[in-house]
Order: C-alpha cells, then sequence, then structure tokens
C-alpha cells in the first residue's frame, strides 16, 4: 500500500489516501503525520499534505476533527516556517518525526518552532510569551511566531545559545531586547555555509 512511482497526485487521490489511513488505523478523526507515515511507510503522503492545505487545511476540508488543539496549532506553525524557509532561504525545509526533539532540519540546521498569542499582564501591559525546554539541546535555532487574532505580527529567527538556560521567555508588542533577531533568515543560512565548511576543512563526509 502506498503510493506508486509516476502516479500523480490530485487533490481526490490525497482526500482517498487520508481515509485510507483512518480505517488502517481505526480512527474517526485526521491522521497525524507520524500516523500517516508509519500506514504507508514512506512520506510522500504527508509531504504533499504539507505543501498543499496542510493538516490542518485537509482537516477543515474534510471536516476531520483532530488529536488535540495543540495539534492544530503545532501543525499551522511548523508548516508555516516550511513555507517562510523556502520563500526566504530559497531551501527546503523538512518536518520531522512527532519524537524529534526538534521541529524542522534546513540542510545541517535544526530548528524548534514557537508561537504565542498576545497576552496581557497589569503591570507590563501585552506581550508575547513563550515556553521552552533548553535542556534537550535538540536545536540549533527557535523560530519564533508572535501572533495577534490569527495573524503573524512579527518573526524572530534566535539562535538557542542566545536562549541557554531558559525556560520561558517573552518579547514585547512594540521593543524588545530580541529585536536583533527580527527576520533573520540569514543566520540559518550562514549556519549552513559555516558547518559545511568545517566538514570540508576536517574532511567529514555526511551521506
Amino acid at each position: 500500500m502506498g503510493y506508486a512511482h509516476g502516479q500523480k497526485w490530485t487533490d481526490e487521490l490525497i482526500e482517498n489516501r487520508i481515509y485510507e489511513s483512518m480505517k488502517v488505523l481505526k480512527i474517526s478523526r485526521m491522521p497525524t503525520r507520524s500516523e500517516v507515515d508509519k500506514v504507508f511507510n514512506n512520506k510522500s503522503l504527508s509531504n504533499k499534505i504539507s505543501k498543499t492545505l496542510g493538516f490542518m487545511g485537509w482537516a477543515e476540508k474534510l471536516a476531520l476533527p483532530v488529536k488535540t488543539s495543540d495539534s492544530v496549532k503545532g501543525w499551522a506553525y511548523e508548516e508555516q516556517a516550511i513555507k517562510d524557509i523556502e520563500e526566504n532561504l530559497h531551501i527546503k525545509g523538512e518536518l520531522t518525526p512527532v519524537k524529534s526533539p526538534y521541529d524542522v532540519s534546513v540542510g545541517y540546521c535544526r530548528i524548534d518552532v514557537k508561537m504565542s498569542n498576545k497576552v496581557y499582564n497589569e503591570a507590563t501591559g501585552y506581550y508575547y510569551t513563550f515556553n521552552i525546554n533548553d535542556n534537550n539541546c535538540g536545536s540549533d535555532f527557535y523560530i519564533i511566531y508572535c501572533v495577534d487574532n490569527n495573524k503573524v505580527q512579527k518573526i524572530y529567527i534566535v539562535p538557542r545559545i542566545v536562549l541557554k538556560n531558559k525556560k520561558q521567555f517573552s518579547i514585547g508588542i512594540y521593543k524588545s531586547k530580541y529585536d536583533e533577531y527580527l527576520n533573520r533568515w540569514d543566520l540559518i543560512e550562514k549556519f549552513n555555509a559555516n558547518y559545511k565548511q568545517w566538514l570540508n576543512d576536517n574532511k567529514i563526509s555526511i551521506q
């Protein structure tokens, strides 16, 4: 069972494969990325879902519930990160398996994706707040989405080392000490170039 080489993906085929995976899994909700990959033993369907409407988009189109509200949020911004990486760096990123210590890989770079809606505190006013688990040290960068009314207001590309040993941090609505990392997609590009040079200098080959 799976995608046949040379077969053209259509919306109808994607829909049929989604329902097929649900039948195999014996579930009545939208399957997750890892579940789809397991059913078909490859990433053809999950990659096509991400490149079209995304998992959340297909769940909405087919009127299927999702596993949890956290799944919806995670799918939306991890997939948004993939699109933003391609738009800004003109290279393709890949979503990682669910249990991976990071969300997205881009070349040699490992990335965690974080988002926060605007919150309010009487003492400080409006701000965005993020929980992180730096102890796993799985990522090289964080892509951070600041969201208000379902619209992305600001995107930060922050090296993990900047947030070392933090479990939570906040970003102001107007100004933040992290503003030097606003839209710094070039940092990912430079990281990959430097890492590739280091591999070459040390005659290390990664297959």
